[in-house]
C-alpha cells in the first residue's frame, strides 16, 4: 500500500482538513468576541500560535492512533479486519461539514453587519443621487461629542505672575508651557493643550465651570515669582466636582535650569500619584530629562515660544533667531532645534519663504533633533509633517503614529495626521476620529474645531458640519476658518449664491489672506460668474503678485475661456524653476488637457512613483488624478496598465460616500471605461440633484469628449445653465435686496 493511500486510510488527510477548518472557525469567533469581551488583542495571536503548534502533534496522533469501540489504541495493535476507520471517516466528514457551514455563516454575518472598527464602514453606502439637498446617510454613533470625563483628566491653568513684573511674564508662561509638556508625556493622563487653557488666563470663572468647559475632572493652578537668583512656585491640584484640594506644594529654589526642570518633574510625579496615574519606566525617564543646563538658552527658548504663537512674519523671524540663539548657547538643546523647524514651516505659510526653501531649511534641524533625542515626540511629529508635505505618506503615517505613541497628549499630532488622512489619503472616517481626539485635548482651539467640521463634511454629514462651523463662528466671530467652512458646505449642497456670500465674509475678515480669495474665485466659477472670478484674481495679484497659487488660478480662468496652451507653457517654465510636487501635478493635469499624455505621465510618475511601481493602487483622495492617468495610459497604448488602475478606482467607487464628488468619480470612471451613455446618465442625475460643484471640468477634459455627444448630457447641461442663472439672480438679490423690488 502506497504512503498516500495509507494516509487516507488512517484519516490523516481528513483530520488535517477538519483541523484547518475548525481552527479557522475558532479564529473568526475569537476575532468577534475579543473586542466584545474587552480582551487584550494578543489573545488572537496566542490562539493562532497554539493552533500552529498543535497541527503537527494532531497529524502524528492521527497516524499513530485509532479510535475503536474499546477506546483509543495504537494503530499497530488494531486488527485491520476490525478497523472502523471508514466509520470514523464519515464522522470526520460530518464534523468538517458543520464547521464549514458555521464558518460560511460567520462570513455572511460579518458582511451584513460589519465591525465598527472597519475604517470603510462610514463610506460603505452604494452611491445614489441625493435630491432636494436631503442627506440619505445618518452619522454613526461615534460622531457624537465625547461627554464622559475621566478621573485622570487635568487642565493646568496659566500661572499667575506673582512678581507683577512685565519682564517676568515670558518666564511665567514658559514655565507653564514646560509643565504641560511634562504632564502630557504621561499616557495615563488626559492633559488639555496650551491653546485652550490659555483662554483662562486671569479668569474669575469658577473652577467647576472651567472644568466643565474643558472636559476635565481636575484643575491645577498656581503662581510664579522670579527674583534675582531665586524662584518660588506654588501650585495646588483641585477636584473640580468637590472643589477639594487634592494636593498643594510651595517650591523655593535657587534659579537654575536644573532646579526648574526638577520642580516640573516633582510636580508631574505628585499629580500622577494624586490621580493614581501609573507612569511607565520610559515615562519616568522622559519627564526626568533636563533639556538644557544653560539658563540663557532656556530664556531665549521660552521667549521664542511666546513669539511663535503670534503667527506673523516679523514675530516668526524673531522667534527663529531666538531658537537659533538657544542652540548656539547649547548645541544639544533638542526642543530649540524643533522650534526652528516649526518656525521655518510657519514662515512658508505666513511670510514669503517658499515651500522648497522651507523644506530645505527644516529637514537638517529636525534631523539634528532626532539624532540628539530619538524619543522626542515633537521632533517625530514635525518630521511627519515634512514627509507629509513631500508626499511620502506611508513614512509620514508611521511617524505620526510613532509620535502619538511617545506622547498621546499632543493635540497637533491628531490634528495634522487627521488632515493627511482626509486630504491626501481619502480616509475620511479615520480623519474624523483623529480630529475628534484632537478636539478632546484642545476643546477651545478654533482651528481644530473647524477641522472637525471639515471631516464631518468629508464624511457627507453636511447638516452636522454646518452646525459645527456655525458653533465655531459664534464662539470666535473674527476667525475666518469657520466662515470658510460654511461657504464650502453650502457649495457642496448647490447653494452657490450663499457660498459666495459666506466666502466674501471670510475675505473681509482677513483681507491679506490670498487663499480665502482663491476660494472665492472657485465659488464664482461654480456659479458660472467668470467676470467676478477674474476680478478676484486681479485683486489677489495686486495684493500678493508672487503668491504660489496665482498661476493655477490663471490656468482655471484660461481653461474656462478655452485657452489650454498658454497655461501649459507657463507651467513648463514653473516646473523647470521649481519642480516640486504641486507644480508637477498641475503640469500633469494641464498636459492631459492638451492631450500631451507623454508629458502628463512623466509628471505623474515623478510625483506618484509608487503608483506606477506597485500595481496601480488608488485611494479616495486620488481618484480624479488617477482617472486622468488611466485615460492617458489608454492614449499611449498602455491599456493593460490603464485597466489595472480602473479596477482599483472601481473598488473605491463601490464603497464611496454619497456626496457630490462620489457621483463625479463614478461618472469619470464610466467615461474613461468607455461607457459614455451611462456616464451621461450619471451626469444628468448630478444636475438633477443640483449639487454640481466643479461642473466646468467636464466641459473641458478630453476624457469626456464622447460623453459630451450624448443626448442625455446635452439636455442636462442646458438645465444646469438655467439652474446657475437662477443662482446668479439669487446672489444679486442677496447682495442688493433693493434690486428685487
Amino acid at each position: 500500500m502506497s504512503f498516500i493511500k495509507e494516509l487516507k486510510r488512517r484519516n490523516v488527510v481528513r483530520v488535517a482538513v477538519a483541523y484547518a477548518v475548525i481552527g479557522w472557525l475558532l479564529l473568526q469567533i475569537a476575532d468577534i468576541l475579543t473586542p466584545a469581551l474587552l480582551l487584550p488583542d494578543w489573545i488572537i495571536s496566542a490562539i493562532t500560535l497554539v493552533l500552529i503548534l498543535g497541527f503537527i502533534p494532531a497529524m502524528l496522533f492521527s497516524w499513530a492512533y485509532e479510535i475503536t469501540p474499546e477506546g483509543i489504541k495504537k494503530e499497530k495493535d488494531v486488527d485491520r479486519d476490525n478497523s472502523i476507520t471508514a466509520h470514523t471517516a464519515k464522522k470526520l466528514d460530518i464534523v468538517t461539514l458543520f464547521a464549514v457551514i458555521g464558518l460560511a455563516g460567520l462570513i455572511v454575518w460579518q458582511q451584513m453587519f460589519p465591525s465598527s472598527n472597519n475604517v470603510l464602514d462610514d463610506n460603505s453606502i452604494t452611491p445614489q443621487v441625493v435630491e432636494n439637498n436631503q442627506e440619505t446617510a445618518e452619522p454613526p454613533a461615534q460622531v457624537a461629542p465625547i461627554t464622559s470625563v475621566s478621573d485622570k483628566s487635568i487642565a493646568v491653568l496659566p500661572f499667575a505672575n506673582m512678581a507683577n513684573d512685565v519682564a517676568n511674564e515670558p518666564f511665567t508662561l514658559g514655565l507653564h508651557d514646560d509643565l504641560l509638556t511634562h504632564l502630557s508625556k504621561i499616557s495615563a493622563l488626559k492633559v488639555i493643550s496650551r491653546t485652550s487653557v490659555l483662554q483662562y488666563k486671569d479668569t474669575t470663572l469658577p473652577i467647576k465651570q472651567i472644568a466643565s468647559e474643558l472636559g476635565v475632572a481636575n484643575i491645577l493652578e498656581g503662581g510664579v515669582q522670579r527674583a534675582g537668583n531665586q524662584i518660588r512656585l506654588n501650585v495646588q491640584l483641585i477636584d473640580a466636582n468637590t472643589d477639594e484640594h487634592l494636593w498643594a506644594e510651595i517650591y523655593d529654589r535657587e534659579l537654575t535650569t536644573e532646579n526648574i526642570f526638577k520642580i516640573q518633574t516633582e510636580i508631574s510625579q505628585q499629580i500622577a500619584a494624586a490621580l493614581k496615574a501609573q507612569l511607565t519606566e520610559q515615562e519616568s525617564k522622559s519627564i526626568a530629562k533636563i533639556p538644557t543646563t544653560n539658563l540663557e538658552a532656556y530664556d531665549a527658548y521660552i521667549a521664542a515660544q511666546q513669539l511663535i504663537e503670534k503667527r506673523t512674519g516679523p514675530a516668526l523671524k524673531e522667534a527663529l533667531a531666538l531658537y537659533q540663539k538657544a542652540t548656539t548657547l547649547d548645541p544639544n538643546y533638542v526642543d530649540a532645534y524643533v522650534g526652528q523647524a516649526i518656525a521655518y514651516r510657519l514662515l512658508n505659510e505666513y511670510s514669503d519663504l517658499n515651500p522648497i526653501e522651507s523644506q530645505a531649511l527644516s529637514e537638517p534641524v529636525i534631523a539634528k533633533a532626532l539624532e540628539l533625542d530619538p524619543l522626542s515626540a515633537k521632533a517625530h511629529l514635525v518630521n511627519a509633517a515634512l514627509l507629509d508635505e513631500k508626499g511620502n505618506f506611508n513614512e509620514a503615517e508611521k511617524e505620526y503614529l510613532y509620535s502619538i505613541s511617545l506622547n498621546p497628549n499632543i493635540a497637533a499630532a491628531y490634528h495634522w495626521y487627521g488632515h493627511m488622512l482626509r486630504v491626501d489619503l481619502g480616509r475620511a472616517s479615520e480623519a474624523l476620529e483623529f480630529h475628534r481626539k484632537a478636539a478632546e485635548l484642545d476643546p477651545l482651539s478654533s482651528v481644530i474645531l473647524v477641522n472637525v467640521g471639515w471631516s464631518l463634511r468629508s464624511n457627507n454629514f453636511m447638516e452636522e458640519a454646518l452646525v459645527q462651523f456655525e458653533k465655531v463662528h459664534q464662539a470666535d466671530p473674527k476667525f475666518p476658518g469657520a466662515v470658510n467652512g460654511l461657504a464650502w458646505v453650502n457649495d457642496d449642497l448647490g447653494n452657490y449664491a450663499k457660498a459666495v456670500i459666506e466666502q466674501t465674509r471670510a475675505v473681509n475678515l482677513d483681507q491679506g489672506n490670498i487663499l480665502n480669495r482663491f476660494w472665492l474665485l472657485l465659488h464664482y466659477l461654480n456659479i458660472n460668474d467668470i467676470e467676478s472670478a477674474t476680478s478676484v484674481l486681479e485683486e489677489s495679484k495686486t495684493i500678493s503678485p508672487n503668491y504660489v497659487n496665482i498661476p493655477w488660478q490663471e490656468f482655471l480662468l484660461a481653461m474656462n475661456n478655452g485657452d489650454y496652451l498658454t497655461p501649459k507653457r507657463q507651467f513648463l517654465n514653473i516646473v523647470e524653476g521649481s519642480p516640486d510636487r504641486i507644480n508637477r501635478n498641475s503640469l500633469a493635469v494641464i498636459a492631459g488637457l492638451n492631450r500631451d499624455c507623454t508629458l502628463s505621465l512623466e509628471q505623474w510618475q515623478q510625483t506618484s512613483p509608487n503608483k506606477f511601481r506597485q500595481n496601480y493602487q488608488s485611494n479616495a483622495a486620488e481618484v480624479f488624478n488617477d482617472l486622468s492617468i488611466a485615460w492617458c495610459l489608454q492614449e499611449v497604448n498602455r491599456a493593460e496598465e490603464s485597466n489595472k488602475l480602473l479596477s482599483a478606482i472601481e473598488k473605491i467607487i463601490q464603497i464611496g460616500p454619497t456626496d457630490t464628488q462620489g457621483f463625479f468619480q463614478k461618472m469619470g470612471y464610466l467615461a474613461v471605461s468607455g461607457n459614455s451613455s451611462q456616464a451621461a446618465q450619471v451626469y444628468a442625475d448630478i444636475v438633477k440633484s443640483k449639487r454640481t460643484r466643479g461642473w466646468y471640468w467636464v466641459d473641458h477634459l478630453p476624457q469626456y469628449n464622447d460623453m459630451r455627444q450624448e443626448a442625455a448630457f446635452i439636455q442636462a447641461r442646458q438645465q444646469l445653465m438655467k439652474d446657475l442663472k437662477e443662482q446668479q439672480q439669487l446672489l444679486g438679490q442677496l447682495t442688493n435686496p433693493d434690486s428685487s423690488q
